[in-house]
């Protein structure tokens, strides 16, 4: 586990700064530093229950496909508009079975 020296053997999303910052108990979640808990168990589960949770997507989905019908395919089973994608541009969205 780290607390606010990470170890250079782990992945940092672009968030994990903010995350220090505000404080986060940081940890090794398969290979990237994520956050587990933002002060007490307690304090943040009633900061969930009044207001909002949110959790950090940034590590994953990191998706490649590539062939012959590769854009046709994804345009299929995503929800988003794969068409309106540019080169170098990153896409959330969801895939759908």
């Amino acid at each position: 586990m780290t607390t606010g020296n990470p170890s250079t053997s782990l992945e940092r999303t672009c968030l994990a700064g903010d995350h220090l910052v505000l404080g986060a108990t940081m940890v090794d979640f398969h290979g990237w530093e994520m956050p587990v808990r933002y002060g007490s168990i307690p304090d943040e589960h009633q900061k969930v229950r009044l207001s909002a949770g949110l959790f950090d997507l940034c590590h994953m989905g990191r998706l490649e496909v590539s062939g012959r019908d590769a854009v046709e395919w994804l345009q299929r089973i995503i929800t988003n508009d794969y068409d309106a994608m540019r080169p170098g541009d990153a896409l959330y969205t969801l895939i759908l079975n």
